[in-house]
């Protein structure tokens, strides 16, 4: 009954059907956990964090969807090279969703909280993103709408200011056009998050994962949505979740070459692979490696 199960469902649905996951899972989620706490003990680090993998430069340019999120009371922009090409890495995007290709990230970590996911490790058409459609972050809580899709190029999805915490201000899908705009007892969150894919070679590009949130100015929102806890948070799943895709990628291209394995590129994936543990102390600092 299990195995029907996960044929039917899929990858994305597996956790649910009964999957377990493995103890490099949970030893990779550990790591995930300290790589969290540096980051919440670190603070002054969030800058350097937020423009992981691209720069300041990058960080401050414009991007699709940006308007969705005007005046963002914070934000990251991160990103990582990968030796494939744009329309090949386009699909390991397209399907990142809880309830579909799982986020290539700390596995064992996003399950714990009941996400139930399992990362995709091949390529599902079906599970693309289509315009009007849902980028999930897990099964019970509110999912982010996706307002654009531009193939090989842009994702965009965009959360309304979130129901519960509007206070009756806003009609659905109706975002506050600045934060000055909601009376203090009206709390509000919206957000928009991006997947940018820009060519930087004939068969090499750039992943780029860009976050906006803007809040209320009441406390409870700010504490709640900004970002003394859920940058550190978000910085470690979502520097894993550019490893993890680097990694799928570049293997499936080696793959379409039909080309052997070298020992530089099996380095290479292990150099990936100690790249989304490293120790507390170097996540401090706010290293900029994975891939540039």
């Amino acid at each position: 009954m299990g195995g029907v199960k996960h044929a039917v469902r899929g990858e994305a649905g597996a956790a649910a059907a009964g999957w377990r996951d493995g103890w490099r899972d949970v030893a990779e989620g550990l790591c995930g956990v300290a790589v969290m706490a540096a980051g919440l003990l670190t603070p002054f680090g969030r800058g350097k964090r937020g423009s992981w993998g691209v720069g300041a430069r990058a960080a401050a340019r414009r991007y699709p969807g940006d308007e969705l999120v005007p005046r963002p009371r914070w934000s990251w922009t991160h990103g990582i090279q990968i030796e494939a090409q744009a329309g090949d890495v386009w699909p390991w995007v397209a399907q990142i969703s809880a309830d579909r290709g799982g986020f290539y990230s700390y596995q064992w970590l996003e399950n714990l909280i009941g996400c139930q996911v399992r990362n995709a490790a091949t390529i599902h058409p079906d599970w693309a993103a289509r315009p009007g459609g849902e980028l999930r972050l897990h099964s019970k809580a509110p999912a982010l709408r996706i307002v654009s899709v531009e193939p090989s190029r842009a994702l965009v999805a965009y959360m309304a200011p979130v129901p519960d915490v509007q206070g009756g201000s806003a009609g659905p899908g109706e975002p506050p056009a600045t934060r000055d705009r909601a009376p203090a007892k009206n709390r509000w969150m919206t957000a928009s998050w991006l997947f940018f894919i820009e060519p930087t070679g004939p068969a090499r590009c750039r992943v780029i994962s860009r976050y906006r949130c803007a809040t209320s100015d009441d406390l409870v929102s700010r504490l709640q949505f900004g970002p003394a806890i859920i940058e550190p948070i978000g910085f470690a799943m979502d520097r894993r979740m550019l490893i993890g895709l680097k990694q799928r990628a570049e293997r499936a291209a080696r793959g379409a070459r039909r080309c052997p394995v070298t020992g530089s590129e099996r380095r290479w994936d292990l150099r990936l692979y100690r790249a989304s543990v490293p120790c507390a102390g170097h996540l401090a600092l706010g290293l900029r490696s994975g891939g540039k």
